[in-house]
């Protein structure tokens, strides 16, 4: 997606650098060359393309849906000079508002391995590998998919976005999950 990014950039700025080029060649020697208005066709052409393909960038080139807040683990850390407390501020204002989320994780490994509709993600690889016994709740977020989703399990990190709710006497040890409606890829 990073290389198909740089050439959504780059034609339209090599379109627009040489035409002017070629005006600026057609003005010097104007006996010598023509093309005057090809040369003007392809500036516009390089300005429109570069517009629209900024606002293609801007609106459908990031993995993160139009209305969802990125939600970064640490947000969800509790404050470590505050022992009492479980689950920190910003996290418990994100589930009163029943704001919709976009997070990133790896699975937590199961029995089940196809068409999971429910499942843990943790924040990198080897806290689901290696450390499944010694990760604490808030490494964690529980994930229930929505309507007819299901998703296969993978070693890849996966996005995900939903519902974010917190909850202080928690079922999966962790306090916090996702409703999911939308799984990246």
């Amino acid at each position: 997606m990073i290389i198909f990014g740089w050439l959504l950039a780059v034609l339209p700025l090599a379109a627009i650098y040489f035409g002017r080029k070629a005006l600026g060649q057609i003005d010097r020697l104007p006996e010598e060359y023509t093309g005057r208005r090809l040369a003007q066709v392809g500036i516009g052409l390089g300005a429109g393309l570069g517009i629209l393909f900024g606002g293609w960038l801007i609106f459908f080139g990031s993995e993160v849906p139009h209305g969802y807040q990125v939600l970064d683990y640490s947000d969800l850390e509790p404050n470590p000079e505050n022992k009492t407390e479980m689950v920190p501020p910003k996290a418990l204002e994100l589930s009163d508002k029943k704001t919709k989320v976009y997070v990133r994780g790896y699975m937590l490994p199961g029995r089940q391995q196809l068409r999971l509709k429910e499942f843990s993600i943790c924040r990198t690889s080897d806290q689901c590998s290696f450390a499944q016994k010694t990760n604490r709740p808030v490494d964690l977020i529980h994930i229930e998919l929505t309507g007819d989703r299901t998703i296969n399990y993978t070693t890849h990190q996966i996005g995900l976005g939903g519902i974010f709710h917190v909850d202080l006497a928690p079922l999966h040890g962790t306090p916090y999950s996702v409703q999911a409606d939308y799984v990246y890829p």
